[in-house]
């Protein structure tokens, strides 16, 4: 009875912990904790219903409608944490526009669930009494589960979780209020700083005994804020989500060094938290006795970030300062910060800027290359070159539209077999992300839409393997366009709602494309004021970006486009 009670009180926890963080994030407008959060989901409903959940994207991607699904009993759930009936009823037209096949619905709300819910007639029959569950729920349903299953579900939380069950409450508990390690056990093998505390008590010195106890709660707090970083600065390699956890509760413990503080920079941003990563950065720019090292590091990182943004200006100097910090013997340093410049030159579309420093990047890396001896570091500087063999084919590609010469997309398909020769060999998932993606660019811009497809479904698959959100964003976008010169318009304007939706306001240039695609679509549907509306949100954004030639194609693309004007409906419709 005890273990079970123990359990219980750490799925509590543990899943009270995580209502508050997500809480907190969704008022930020950080969805993607809420898709971090889909297998736990997952995993916590197996356990208690008996189903057998996975996560749809992996039965067909980019799935409809729900989250999770489970094929045998025909159950589907939708995830999220947005208040209020809205989200179910959309949900519940999606699956019937789209004829799922489902026995029922689950709406997993991350925020404790209503009483009430207004829910509109639909033909799957939804009972929000029963169908709506959130995280209470779970901690009730658990309370009268068997003690198998108890044990099931308390195994699975705490291996998503392990910093807010049993590993993490016993181990800091003890360090914290018993001083576990440091004091030992009672009685002959109590250490001295015990027995010593408690003699000062019996002799009423207590001012002296909470002096010394004081000196070791310091020592033991920092110590386990150290080790909570040091496991933050791991998970982020592996859990993104895992790892920001555990830097919130190092972060009560210990004030976060510079080291962890860049590592934890660089986690938001994978995780999308852009504004939060920024933050990061710059509060660690601005700590005294920063090394010149690692002033270039967080220039360059506050660079990266500012691409991410469109703030492509901003990125530049921030490379520039990075490349001023660099030692003259970091030949690797100055082809990450060369590269990163022709980048947001291809962005800004100063081509020929790109082009000097791609070729200035690539004889550094190459320089790198030659004069390493350890095989592991070949191969990650290797890597690394074929980011930069993707960069350059960017800058040719664009060039290639620019001036007209198709033969320039054979050399950027050229150089993107060799950057994804290099990264297949590696495994490195991000960059295959990027490297699929681009090179299914190329074949669309060559009119080979079934290799386009190939590789961008390549590149999709990628991401969503890998949790990189802004690739799966990316790729949306793209597959979006596709099926627009494919004239698959339906498939077209479901990519385009879901890319709209993910980008959040985070990412212009991305905005920028998915409404100029928009305006594509509805012209192609007859649909001209919607297609209006749309052109000119792309092109005010391409505009404040300064971004004319990224307009002109869009201009060109929209004029090649067909429509019968006998089939256009009235322009009343709303984008969602």
């Amino acid at each position: 009875m005890l273990k079970a009670k123990k359990m219980l009180d750490d799925i509590n926890f543990g899943l009270s912990t995580l209502q508050s963080f997500i809480a907190t994030y969704t008022k930020l407008n950080f969805s993607d904790t809420n898709i971090a959060a889909e297998d736990l989901v997952a995993d916590m409903l197996n356990a208690i219903f008996g189903w057998s959940l996975v996560n749809a994207n992996k039965i067909k991607p980019n799935h409809e409608c729900i989250d999770l699904f489970d094929p045998d009993s025909g159950v589907g759930v939708q995830v999220t944490s947005k208040k209020g009936a809205a989200k179910i009823n959309e949900t519940l037209a999606c699956i019937t526009c789209h004829d799922l096949n489902l026995t029922r619905l689950i709406v997993f709300t991350l925020s404790p669930r209503q009483k009430s819910y207004a829910i509109k007639p639909s033909a799957l029959d939804f009972n929000h009494k029963n169908d709506v569950i959130d995280f209470c729920r779970i901690v009730i349903e658990a309370k009268h589960a068997s003690f198998e299953v108890l044990s099931d579900l308390h195994s699975k939380i705490k291996r998503s979780m392990p910093f807010l069950t049993d590993a993490f409450s016993s181990a800091l508990d003890a360090e914290i209020l018993n001083g576990y390690v440091t004091f030992g056990e009672e009685g002959e093998g109590a250490s001295p700083l015990r027995q010593e505390v408690i003699q000062l008590v019996r002799d009423k010195k207590t001012d002296l005994a909470k002096k010394k106890l004081d000196e070791c709660a310091q020592f033991v707090l920092k110590e386990a804020g150290g080790k909570l970083y040091s496991l933050a600065n791991l998970y982020t390699l592996v859990d993104p989500l895992k790892a920001e956890l555990f830097y919130q509760k190092a972060a009560v413990l210990q004030p976060e060094g510079v080291a962890s503080a860049n590592l934890h920079g660089l986690n938001l941003m994978k995780l999308g938290q852009l504004d939060e990563a920024e933050r990061t950065f710059k509060l660690c720019l601005d700590s005294p006795g920063l090394t010149q090292v690692q002033r270039e590091h967080l220039n360059g990182n506050l660079g990266i970030l500012a691409k991410k943004r469109s703030r492509y200006p901003e990125a530049v100097e921030y490379f520039r300062t990075a490349l001023k910090l660099t030692g003259e013997s970091d030949t690797e340093g100055f082809a990450n910060h060369y590269n990163n410049l022709g980048s947001c030159y291809n962005h800004l579309e100063k081509y020929g800027r790109a082009g000097r420093c791609l070729k200035v990047a690539r004889a550094f890396i190459d320089k790198a290359i030659e004069f390493e001896d350890d095989l592991d570091e070949r191969k990650r500087l290797m890597v690394k070159k074929s980011n930069l063999l993707t960069n350059t084919a960017i800058q040719l590609r664009y060039l290639a539209v620019k001036r007209r010469e198709p033969k320039l997309l054979d050399e950027a398909k050229s150089l993107l077999f060799d950057a994804i020769s290099i990264a297949e060999m590696s495994q490195e998932k991000t960059e295959l992300t990027r490297h699929y993606g681009n090179l299914s660019n190329v074949y669309k811009d060559m009119g080979k839409y079934d290799l386009a497809e190939k590789y961008l479904t390549r590149s999709y698959n990628a991401a969503i393997g890998n949790d990189d959100h802004l690739g799966e964003l990316t790729n949306l976008v793209n597959l979006g366009h596709l099926m627009i010169k494919t004239s698959e318009l339906g498939k077209a304007e479901k990519y385009l709602d879901e890319a709209l939706v993910k980008e959040g306001n985070r990412y212009p240039k991305l905005r920028a494309e998915v409404f100029g695609y928009f305006a594509m679509l509805y012209k192609a549907q007859g649909h001209l004021l919607l297609s209006k509306e749309n052109f000119d949100l792309a092109a005010g954004i391409y505009q404040d970006l300064e971004l004319p030639d990224r307009l002109r194609s869009l201009v060109d693309e929209l004029n090649e486009i067909l429509f019968e004007p006998a089939n256009a409906e009235p322009a009343d419709l709303h984008q969602n």
